[in-house]
């Protein structure tokens, strides 16, 4: 009797009697956690599908294999997409203490309406010394048994073989009469999970945590009086921290208003400004400096790290200056907040017993608004629309591809906004999680804001990079102390964004630069509040440059005067001056109609302009600046991103 017959008399039997097999011990559970005394319990992860490139494939086609997803009953996930009969070995796989093989097996639910007679999936484990433990076996056919129509959860106990190095391998196998054309099997998610006891040495520095949420605006936090439930992991850090309710950005768009973070200067003083024509060609990166945050840090024996989301954060930027550890890699145009968290959790692990500075930018607002189809979101409610926003970007309609959103389609997207921002705020409290298992929460500060806001057709604009209007410069601002610092507060007068920077050098006891040295600037926002003096600027500032002009703010608590000038023009340009207590959605222009006003307020602009113009990281002059030219693959992330045509 041949091997291929034995196999499948074994395949008709599982399939006529029901039976599968699971081997190497019962299902277990995992977990981590802080034990106090001295040490912490550490969640480590084998990924199989982040090692498929290592694996050994025996399989009749090339496409039969690869890393994919599949959705069953609405719950999508990643799979290792394995067509029968196919093999794939991990070699060389480290079984670790308490190690379990935790994974999914399913068949993609197109498929279950096919011809097909089910899958047989099995896990070969190949010890040190060549032997073969055949570990799980399960055979399902969701076309002829509706029983198997969904996600088999699995986990195998690899204890008998810790501390092992084993081959791995997955198979699958067509039913009882061959008919796999569209047995289209998954493993989904396969993982290998152990426990690592790590030792905590306590110390006694303070370590800087500096959070950027791409694409927030304050009024869609709940702690910030939004009437959805959107964030409540930072609602509990903003009721033990310290709240800022009128932050402001310098830019509404991610390149310049990051430089201002990374070197307290406004983006016409640090240079990374601008576009080219009508759509990004390039940007003009932050230029090279010593005086760029991570720069100082690091110079004064800090750790320092950055873990980023978004395209116009990537090295060629300039952003990695000071960063030691700059993670900025990743597939497709961006990437969710929960795959930076895991990358973030494993640096912790490495370097928690050292002094650091840590920068991570989660993305996940920024359109296309796409929340992970997995993510059960309250906000996802009914849509009948046209729009597909999974490739929606409102690029579309400032380019005049498509038409303003009816109000149905806005109120999907912004449901889709709103779920994103809460999916976001769900890694932040596990990013605070993880740092109290590590026992960093106490000696660190850690301080969360964003780079803008995003309009949802207010003063008739959608997304951002546009005009500093409050929904795109208007941004959250929150402080977690170190244990023993400050109370809880809550701050309504207005600061501005470029403040980060001293606050953290004051905190680290680091001289600021010359530059910083001013008043007005130097502002440590630990100490704001309306009953310490001179701790708060008079006024905030923002600016957007375009390649014909540029459109600039200047803000105090009550009001706010914008002005629009071309460069090829020597006239005023064009001017609006609002009242922000009485019109907050600035609706209401009010120049001309008290000219005594008007002239006050252009004195104190152009006072202002003169202050800031005296300093200059480099100066922007088309002959001397080059705007960093695009690498295809960064255009391609531009592309879908909306900001090239």
């Amino acid at each position: 009797m041949s091997k291929k017959f034995k196999r499948r008399e074994f395949l008709k039997f599982l399939f006529t009697s029901g039976i599968f097999l699971t081997g190497a011990g019962s299902i277990s559970s995992l977990f981590s956690g802080c034990e106090k005394g001295g040490g912490i319990n550490v969640e480590r992860v084998y990924d199989f599908l982040e090692h498929l490139n290592e694996a050994e494939i025996i399989t009749p086609r090339k496409e039969f294999v690869k890393r994919s997803s599949f959705t069953i009953n609405g719950e999508s996930k990643e799979v290792l997409f394995e067509h029968p009969d196919s093999s794939i070995t991990f070699k060389d796989v480290a079984i670790q203490k308490n190690a379990s093989l935790n994974f999914g097996i399913s068949i993609n639910e197109p498929a279950w309406e096919k011809v097909g007679d089910g899958v047989l999936f099995e896990i070969i484990l190949t010890d040190k010394k060549s032997k073969k433990h055949n570990i799980y076996s399960r055979y399902i056919d969701p076309k002829n048994n509706p029983d198997d129509r969904k996600w088999f959860a699995e986990s195998i106990d690899l204890k008998s073989f810790e501390k092992e190095k084993a081959s791995i391998t997955f198979t699958t196998s067509s039913g009882p009469k061959s008919n796999n054309a569209f047995d289209w099997a998954g493993w989904s998610q396969p993982k290998m999970n152990f426990i690592v006891r790590k030792r905590i040495r306590k110390s006694h520095h303070t370590n800087i945590i500096l959070i950027t949420l791409d694409t927030t605006r304050a009024d869609h936090l709940s702690c910030y009086g939004y009437h959805r439930k959107t964030s409540p992991g930072l609602d509990k850090i903003a009721q033990n921290g310290m709240q800022f309710l009128n932050a402001i950005s310098p830019s509404p768009w991610t390149l310049p208003a990051h430089a201002s973070l990374f070197t307290s200067l406004f983006p016409s003083q640090h240079g990374a400004i601008s576009k080219a024509g009508k759509t990004v060609s390039s940007g003009y990166p932050l230029t090279q400096s010593d005086v760029v945050l991570a720069k100082i840090v690091k110079n004064h024996g800090y750790k320092t790290a950055g873990f980023v989301g978004g395209p116009f954060l990537k090295s060629e930027f300039g952003f990695s200056q000071g960063f030691e550890t700059y993670d900025d890699q990743w597939e497709g145009y961006d990437r969710r907040a929960n795959k930076i968290n895991s990358k973030v959790f494993n640096w912790i692990e490495r370097n928690f017993s050292s002094p650091f500075f840590l920068f991570i930018n989660y993305f996940d607002p920024h359109a296309p608004y796409d929340p992970p189809k997995s993510f059960n979101s309250p906000f996802k409610n009914s849509y009948r629309g046209e729009i597909n926003f999974a490739t929606f970007g409102p690029h579309q309609i400032k380019l005049g591809e498509i038409n303003p959103l009816k109000e149905t389609d806005k109120m999907r997207a912004i449901d889709l906004y709103d779920s994103e921002i809460l999916f976001m705020d769900q890694q932040v409290a596990e990013l605070f999680q993880r740092l109290e298992d590590y026992e960093l929460l106490d000696d660190s500060l850690v301080i969360i804001t964003a780079d803008h806001g995003e309009s949802f057709g207010e003063n008739d604009i959608w997304g951002h990079g546009g005009l500093p209007i409050e929904s795109q410069v208007r941004i959250p601002l929150l402080i977690h102390f170190p244990a023993q610092a400050k109370k809880p507060k809550v701050v309504a007068e207005q600061v501005q964004l470029t403040a980060i920077y001293s606050t953290i050098l004051k905190t680290l006891n680091i001289p600021l630069p010359a530059f910083a040295v001013q008043k007005g600037f130097d502002i440590n926002l630990l100490n704001a509040g309306k009953n310490e003096e001179n701790t708060l600027p008079q006024y905030t500032f923002a600016e957007r440059f375009f390649p014909k002009g540029n459109m600039r703010m200047l803000r105090s608590n009550n009001w706010k005067y914008l002005v629009r000038k071309s460069l090829k023009s020597e006239k005023k340009g064009t001017e609006w001056i609002f009242d922000l207590d009485n019109d907050p959605r600035e609706l209401k222009n009010l120049i001309g109609l008290d000219k005594k006003r008007d002239n006050v307020i252009r004195s104190k602009y152009s006072n202002f302009i003169k202050k800031i113009s005296s300093i200059q990281l480099e100066k922007i002059k088309s002959s001397s600046v080059s705007p960093k030219p695009l690498s295809p693959e960064m255009e391609e992330q531009l592309k879908a991103l909306g900001y090239v045509k």
